[in-house]
């Protein structure tokens, strides 16, 4: 399928205000903290967004949960201190950003294209958890462990709880792009030349020339003919889900549509936001003040940086899986006129 990419205006306000060194301040109905929160408020909507037929066996709700203190956009302050701290880490996925069509005619193939996203979205077309653990009063260690394993709570956050077929669940429905301890994206810079249509990229690393006698392009007042050639700020991105993730997936399929094979992702987000520590109620129903419960760090003010359209059937990845992206900008190698 062909890949739709989108970068939101969220994204791009957010890179204006940290190069100017203005606050950024965060609208509301823009961060994926309020979607996580409402799924306790709007409990027919989250049915049919988790596609389950029937009213009674299916009742999403939030209760005390591991990030009650940070899911409101308050926790999200409007300062220089969080506008600094707010950079592109996370992951989030879902499964309905992909459209079917059928052959022309009965004896050709069905398809599938992207559904993409506009630069004002906000959420996901359906946004759906890495991990469901599925709460228990007699095991001590019904939920992932802290850190240690293949998937630990330090690679994930927007914990919150999902109450399926009667039973309570712990969801966990953001990633860390880069998994805890690995260090962030290098980022490159690239000249792109423009031949007969052809793109060549190398490196570009500017010259004597360019600080002490800058390149006047053409002849002064006269049009400038530009060459389509660009430069590029680069930064590739390799996630890197383990097979113990595939099967999380598969898992998630399993218990939300009693289907392993519906396990699909088909629509990927970069997110911006930062962390803060929260302590959480780990029986879901104490306070999330408990007195000695854990410490984890929790993502507030995320908001959609680049919304990615792709399709991943995962039952049917073997080894884990690799998503290639790549993130930056691009200017032509001469101004325009304003």
């Amino acid at each position: 399928m062909t890949r739709s990419i989108t970068r939101t205006i969220f994204g791009s306000t957010l890179q204006t205000a940290r190069h100017l060194g203005s606050v950024y301040q965060i609208p509301q109905y823009s961060t994926l903290n309020e979607w996580v929160a409402a799924l306790g408020t709007n409990v027919v909507s989250q049915m049919n967004f988790f596609g389950v037929n029937g009213t009674t066996n299916v009742q999403p709700m939030l209760q005390s949960n591991p990030a009650t203190a940070v899911f409101n956009l308050a926790s999200y302050g409007n300062n220089m201190a969080d506008t600094q701290a707010m950079v592109a880490q996370y992951l989030a996925i879902g499964n309905l950003g992909h459209l079917n069509f059928a052959g022309a005619d009965p004896t050709q193939p069905s398809w599938t294209g992207p559904k993409p996203h506009a630069a004002r979205s906000s959420g996901l077309f359906g946004q759906i958890p890495f991990v469901l653990r599925a709460f228990s009063t007699t095991n001590p260690n019904w939920d992932i462990p802290a850190s240690g394993a293949p998937v630990s709570r330090i690679n994930y956050r927007h914990r919150t709880w999902l109450m399926i077929g009667g039973k309570l669940y712990a969801a966990y429905f953001l990633r860390l792009l880069t998994p805890n301890g690995n260090p962030p994206p290098v980022v490159s810079m690239e000249y792109n030349q423009v031949t007969n249509g052809l793109t060549t990229t190398t490196a570009f690393s500017p010259t004597a020339n360019d600080l002490f006698t800058p390149l006047v392009p053409g002849v002064p007042g006269a049009p400038i003919a530009t060459t389509g050639d660009f430069l590029s700020a680069s930064a590739s991105i390799q996630v890197q889900l383990s097979q113990a993730e595939i099967n999380e997936l598969i898992n998630v399929s399993t218990i939300l549509y009693n289907n392993p094979n519906q396990s699909i992702v088909s629509e990927v987000a970069i997110c911006q936001g930062l962390d803060k520590n929260a302590t959480f109620s780990p029986d879901g129903v104490t306070s999330s003040t408990t007195a000695n419960a854990p410490v984890m760090a929790e993502a507030c003010g995320v908001q959609v940086s680049t919304y990615v359209s792709a399709y991943y059937p995962i039952p049917y990845t073997s080894n884990g899986l690799t998503i290639d992206m790549d993130m930056g900008a691009e200017e032509p190698l001469y101004g325009i006129s304003a």
